[in-house]
């Protein structure tokens, strides 16, 4: 039960934080560097979590990964130029951590598993953030290629320069 609290904590405070900022006016680059590191180390702890209650460890290590690699890709994509979030998936922190709210307060009521399965709440849960970040991969995945898709390159090996019909002119 306190790893349900300490959770829900966590993304209550993790969504007042960026409010405040934006509020008051002192968003700045470096903290939203460290937003962001913060985010992902508390995203490997929700995957801890799992673990602690009984997930498989290749299933934590899978969802870990993915979560990695979901938010990498949009930052990535907009280090490139894409100025929005790309798409707002089934994967987002929200779901994640309400998934693994689920999963302790499941292991807290009822130790003996899912009420019509009977698996564990850490299993489960695991499932259901690993399906999530399938579909939501997918998601990001189209928004960023809706949102790049057509762009001149502009780095280190294009000119940014094109003619009408979309060929580097360098």
């Amino acid at each position: 039960m306190l790893a349900l609290l300490l959770v829900v904590a966590s993304g209550v405070l993790d969504g007042l934080d960026g409010a405040v900022a934006l509020r008051t006016g002192r968003v700045r680059p470096l903290g939203a560097v460290v937003d962001a590191v913060a985010d992902r180390l508390a995203d490997l702890l929700l995957v801890l979590v799992l673990l602690v209650l009984g997930a498989e460890p290749w299933w934590c290590a899978a969802i870990g990964g993915s979560v990695l690699l979901h938010e990498y890709a949009r930052a990535k994509a907009q280090a490139v130029g894409m100025t929005s979030a790309g798409a707002i998936t089934v994967a987002e922190r929200p779901i994640r951590v309400i998934v693994v709210a689920i999963a302790c307060a499941g292991t807290g009521f009822a130790p003996g598993g899912t009420p019509v399965l009977g698996w564990g709440w850490a299993a489960v849960s695991a499932l259901v953030w690993a399906g999530c970040a399938v579909v939501g991969f997918g998601q990001l995945a189209a928004g960023i290629h809706r949102e790049l898709d057509g762009r001149p390159w502009t780095g280190p090996f294009g000119s940014g320069r094109t003619d009408q019909a979309g060929d580097d002119l360098r």
